[in-house]
């Protein structure tokens, strides 16, 4: 696996510095990619619940019109 580089910007000088991320940096840059990663598929869920509803909507005989008025105009 190949090295992940950091780049750091230090807010005193201005330099912008390019470096292999620490063992530290590394588990909370792993951490952070997880937490998206379960952050991306409740979202995901929740989309394809929001369109599913919709849909059920419609074969109730809603209209757009009225579905959106239903759901806030999502």
């Amino acid at each position: 696996m190949s090295e992940i580089i950091g780049i750091f910007n230090d807010a005193s000088t201005g330099e912008v510095i390019e470096r292999p991320l620490t063992e530290e940096e590394l588990v909370h840059y792993n951490l952070a990619l997880q937490d998206s990663a379960k952050i991306q598929e409740e979202v995901q869920k929740k989309l394809n619940d929001f369109q599913s509803a919709k849909e059920k909507l419609a074969k109730l005989g809603l209209t757009e019109d009225e579905i959106s008025a239903i759901v806030g105009g999502i």
